[in-house]
């Protein structure tokens, strides 16, 4: 193969985060539909490697570069971006902590995030909202702020606060945050809606709520950003952002393809949208101060396969239905039925999220009788059907 496409790919794949190894997988996909690709995992392009035997080395090793490179995408620190321009070798940066004027890259849209997160806890009924992430990362602090400012244009209350990054390998540290965010939920007034960037500072979070008594949904209800299944699949499920990280992969070659092929780069960075809510257990939680209201919505969200009427409803929890009704009226401002109908909605959508699962599995689970019902309710309320939907949600932005 010609060197004139020979890619190095440098995204500290050691970590594994979504916004590492995500977008590796959206530059693999790339490459395999665009033939004349060659990509090469370098974390270091344009130093020397020993014992490597490639082109123009003639199998003696000792001392020569991976290179040539036509490219590099990278989570590019200043020194590289440096050491890249020098070279006159075409750079997409991914990493926003060091985004700079003039450097081509693409990036997801922080602000989004944080108003995708402030909405999704909105919606829930919350008067209350908390912020929790690293300071020392530019990309939190934006998704704070905006998070913050969703909170204020909903006249919400909105706690801020945070904690530089460090290793709980290292015993002063592993104290330090958990002291730091017991703190934070000291601050904390319960009913309240929390967002944490980092999945395992959320799971640390929940782990102190439950020493404190509270409920995970109930008491708080929390939202992290990356989707980390053998951290955020633990009881209860934690509910994240799809940040679409594999989007920027791809749109990350496919804009080196165009900066190797001579066109000059974009005028500003490329951002990209986050994909949508995670939905799971801890946020399935609607905020009322009613507690009649409260115990039947903990009722009908643990029973959504089985048929819910406004009866049904209210002899499980003691109340007449003529009560129960006007109750949920003044609550949340719709009929028993009506939310008994939303909450259904709503697990579907998580579940059409998880491939593998049958769309008839999916009506069954969520109670609604039959597919064809399931199909009716998402045309007439979503515009579209369950399928249509799942495909949106997993995503085919490649094709679009």
């Amino acid at each position: 193969m010609s060197d004139s496409r020979r890619v190095a790919v440098a995204l500290h794949i050691d970590e594994p985060y979504p916004h590492h190894q995500e977008v590796l997988a959206g530059i693999g996909d790339y490459t395999r539909e665009h033939p004349g690709w060659e990509w090469v995992i370098d974390e270091h392009p344009g130093y020397k490697h020993p014992g490597y035997k490639g082109s123009g080395d003639k199998g003696r090793g000792g001392g020569e570069s991976l290179g040539p490179y036509a490219g590099v995408i990278a989570r590019a620190g200043p020194a590289m971006q440096r050491r890249l321009r020098k070279a006159g070798i075409p750079l997409v940066n991914t990493w926003y902590q060091h985004a700079g004027p003039g450097l081509p890259g693409v990036y997801i849209d922080g602000e989004r995030i944080g108003r995708m997160a402030a909405g999704h806890l909105l919606e829930r009924g919350f008067q209350r909202l908390g912020f929790f992430a690293p300071a020392n990362y530019r990309h939190t602090r934006e998704i704070g702020q905006a998070f913050a400012t969703q909170a204020e244009e909903d006249g919400r209350a909105c706690l801020i606060d945070g904690f530089e990054m460090g290793s709980i390998s290292q015993r002063q540290y592993w104290l330090g945050l958990r002291k730091r965010l017991s703190r934070f939920l000291d601050a904390l007034t319960p009913p309240v809606g929390v967002f944490v960037t980092i999945d395992w500072m959320a799971r640390i979070l929940a782990s102190l709520c439950h020493n404190r008594g509270w409920h995970l949904p109930g008491d708080l209800s929390l939202v992290c950003m990356y989707d980390v299944h053998g951290v955020v699949d633990l009881h209860p499920r934690i509910t994240c952002i799809d940040c679409n990280y594999e989007r920027v992969g791809y749109e990350a070659a496919a804009l080196l393809e165009r900066l190797m092929a001579g066109e000059p780069p974009p005028d500003k960075p490329i951002f990209l949208p986050p994909r949508g809510v995670i939905a799971r257990e801890s946020t399935d939680f609607l905020a009322v101060e009613d507690e009649v209201v409260a115990e039947a919505l903990a009722y009908i969200s643990k029973n959504l396969a089985r048929p819910l009427s406004v009866d049904q409803v209210a002899k499980a929890i003691a109340v007449s239905p003529r009560s129960l009704q006007r109750r949920f009226t003044a609550a949340l401002g719709r009929a028993v039925s009506d939310e008994v109908r939303r909450l259904r909605v709503v697990m579907a959508k998580r579940l059409l999220g998880e491939p593998g699962v049958p769309i008839k599995q999916i009506a069954r689970d969520t109670g609604f009788s039959s597919p064809s019902l399931l199909h009716q309710v998402f045309q007439r309320e979503l515009g579209m059907t369950p399928g249509a939907y799942r495909k949106q949600v997993l995503g085919e932005w490649k094709n679009s």
